[in-house]
């Protein structure tokens, strides 16, 4: 029998080597932030205690966050070739900021075709982890899943070890478990459009 693994859902991960640096200059910039606009963000989630700065300010165009900006672009290119996205253009990006009991709720980035998630400030051995869905989900019968056999799995998790990035196809769904410790876990996250 010839069995193959058809169509997988493929995820990378890198590390950024310059987090220490980027940590001086842009913690005190993210948390200060949250703290005066908290509740000037309607974020339209069930989280909404959780600080995002989505449609409030791009970091995209904050000068302090362009070598962080130009290192996940070039890690995001390189995914999105494996999964045929030859050109990729950074459509938006933003930080999230977790204090306890903040989580987020499963969804996707499906207007775009690569997203990705950033570790800036975490404590992997407290703070809340992300939990990725298998697009196999919603199925009725979902098949038993196997340790040793990726494919049967129904969700991966990934612990926030902190200057780690994320890459993933952006229709994949993904939650962010309740934040148990006192934090701030801070993340940043991109989301990325093939050019027409």
């Amino acid at each position: 029998m010839l069995t193959q693994p058809f169509f997988p859902v493929m995820i990378s991960t890198d590390k950024y080597e310059k987090n220490e640096e980027l940590c001086t200059e842009v913690l005190d910039y993210c948390i200060d932030l949250s703290n005066q606009r908290k509740n000037d963000v309607a974020t339209g989630w069930i989280s909404s205690s959780t600080f995002n700065t989505l449609d409030m300010l791009d970091i995209l165009k904050e000068e302090k966050f362009k070598d962080l900006n130009e290192w996940v672009f070039k890690t995001a290119s390189v995914h999105g070739n494996l999964m045929g996205y030859p050109k990729l253009k950074p459509r938006s990006g933003w930080f999230n900021v977790y204090y306890k009991y903040d989580f987020q709720e499963f969804h996707s980035h499906s207007m775009h075709h690569v997203s990705c998630i950033y570790f800036l400030k975490s404590n992997p051995e407290k703070d809340a982890r992300v939990f990725f869905a298998s697009p196999i989900y919603d199925l009725p019968t979902k098949p038993q899943p196997n340790e040793n056999n990726a494919l049967t799995w129904d969700k991966v998790i990934y612990t926030p070890s902190q200057g780690t990035l994320i890459v993933f196809p952006s229709w994949l769904r993904h939650c962010v478990e309740r934040q148990e410790s006192d934090g701030p876990r801070i993340s940043v996250a991109y989301n990325f459009d093939l050019c027409s």
